[in-house]
């Protein structure tokens, strides 16, 4: 039996001040009004790119932390294509793209200008988002707190496990996670090794509270102890 696809489709369209970012998943619809305070071009990518982050990460559509897998997005942004691919020269738009150049690396993205499926009951379930700053894609560690994760320190955590796909990757950091890891601070370092015992992965978080790399030690074990403190994002 082959395993059920999630079909997100996001239309956006500019409306005065702001983005009328409207959504289908399966019979459901809604609608995502996005205003972009940051300072940056190209507003409606950014609309577009944090609907879509929002409705994944903070309001959880799909479910709670949801992998790349059985899942398919359709956008109305041809430009999101180009940054997913790396192929697009706007540097300024991708920190905005974090969810698709990490965890949905490799869920298939489509772009669709139709809005003719637009109904009435998207109106029904109205949401507002201020966006201010890049977004930030977070696992959340087991006996430490968030860690924001970016695209540089994905790759090379990807490269560690021999290159295996974004959602292999992914659930096996979240169940590193999960289980739990002991915070070790290394202050002249600025950072803090987070340690698995039964895997012996080392996570190194730099004090702005981002996941910098990732490796395996099996010495540094009984060095780990609990901590206290905990590196806010910043």
């Amino acid at each position: 039996m082959s395993n059920q696809i999630d079909r997100l489709t996001i239309h956006t369209q500019a409306e005065e001040e702001r983005f009328v970012c409207t959504w289908r998943l399966g019979r459901k619809q809604g609608i995502v009004y996005v205003t972009v305070d940051a300072d940056v071009a190209e507003k409606d990518v950014v609309a577009e790119l944090s609907a879509l982050h929002y409705l994944v990460e903070e309001v959880q559509l799909m479910g709670d932390n949801r992998s790349g897998s059985s899942i398919e997005i359709t956008i109305s942004n041809p430009t999101i294509l180009d940054l997913r691919s790396g192929r697009s020269k706007k540097s300024h738009l991708y920190p905005y793209a974090v969810l698709l150049l990490t965890k949905f690396l490799e869920v298939p993205l489509n772009v669709e200008k139709d809005c003719s499926w637009v109904g009435e009951g998207a109106k029904t379930r109205e949401r507002h988002l201020s966006v201010s700053e890049p977004l930030k894609l977070f696992l959340d560690v087991k006996g430490h707190g968030k860690v924001g994760v970016r695209q540089h320190s994905f790759d090379q955590f990807r490269a560690r496990l021999n290159h295996v796909s974004a959602v292999v990757a992914w659930k096996e950091m979240q169940r590193v996670a999960k289980a739990g890891m002991s915070p070790i601070r290394n202050p002249e370092r600025g950072s803090t090794k987070l340690y698995h015992a039964e895997s012996h992965w080392v996570f190194v978080v730099g004090d702005d509270g981002y996941f910098v790399t990732a490796y395996t030690d099996f010495n540094v074990g009984k060095h780990a102890q609990q901590a206290g403190d905990t590196p806010a994002i910043r």
